[in-house]
């Protein structure tokens, strides 16, 4: 999923500054009236407090089996109920199948898949950090004032 992502530090002298800063204060977390969808538009997600939802589009002949569990499907998954508030959450790259979410100390990358052990992977480590999704290869992270863009 993920390897070492590089991460570069923007500068007070960066021309680019504040931009980036507005694009990640004013980036908003998708709840379930603005939801946020994958780029093929099949799997919407947002969260609401503490969880992540995850909710299929497509047709029930066509469902994954990330919706799938016990053999029950529902168009509906709670992705992860955490012990703290979901601060920021968008898809990893272009997949559908995994999510970015900053919560706590940190953002993580998490599978939706549940059928099985549901990876998760650190990918930045601070106090209280939030992000942009800015490519899909980079991601733009606040961490009170520090500023920086973390490829991956």
């Amino acid at each position: 999923m993920l390897k070492s992502p590089e991460v570069t530090v923007i500068t007070e002298a960066d021309p680019e500054r504040g931009r980036i800063n507005s694009l990640v204060v004013n980036a908003g977390l998708p709840s379930q009236t603005s939801k946020k969808k994958s780029a093929d538009g099949t799997i919407s997600i947002w969260a609401e407090g503490e969880s992540i939802f995850a909710e299929w589009n497509g047709s029930d002949t066509s469902m994954p089996k990330i919706f799938c569990i016990e053999g029950a499907c529902q168009k509906l998954l709670t992705v992860i109920e955490l012990k703290s508030l979901v601060r920021d959450l968008d898809f990893f790259k272009d997949r559908g199948d995994v999510v970015i979410f900053a919560a706590e100390n940190g953002i993580f990358a998490l599978e939706l898949d549940k059928t099985k052990v549901q990876n998760l992977h650190p990918i930045y480590k601070g106090n209280e950090p939030i992000f942009y999704k800015n490519t899909d290869h980079a991601i733009f992270v606040k961490d009170g004032e520090a500023l920086g863009r973390i490829s991956y």
